[in-house]
């Protein structure tokens, strides 16, 4: 198996995942699934993710470096919707990948 290089040619999936992830069956083609798939391994250091508030609301936290210790929030970033949410976290890390491994 090939490893997968993400550039910018993938960003249509961006558009994909857009509209799938809204879908009670969330079903990605095969390349969206790969590049989803390399956005969950690696290290978890610096990792998104989502801290459900008590008002049912989506904050966006990031992995600390260890198991245990505090998960970092950033209350700026604020979603009335985990499907809104989920949108801004995919984006955020394809344009960290992008950044990242040039």
């Amino acid at each position: 198996m090939t490893r997968l290089l993400i550039n910018q040619k993938h960003r249509k999936f961006i558009k994909e995942f857009n509209k799938k992830i809204g879908n009670q069956k969330f079903n990605p083609s095969l390349e969206l699934q790969r590049i989803l798939n390399k956005f969950r391994v690696g290290k978890k250091e610096n990792k998104y993710g989502l801290h459900l508030e008590k008002d049912r609301r989506y904050v966006l936290a990031v992995l600390p470096k260890n198991r245990g210790e505090k998960i970092k929030l950033y209350r700026e970033h604020i979603f009335k919707s985990l499907k809104q949410a989920e949108i801004f976290v995919f984006k955020r890390r394809f344009d960290e990948y992008l950044r990242l491994y040039k």
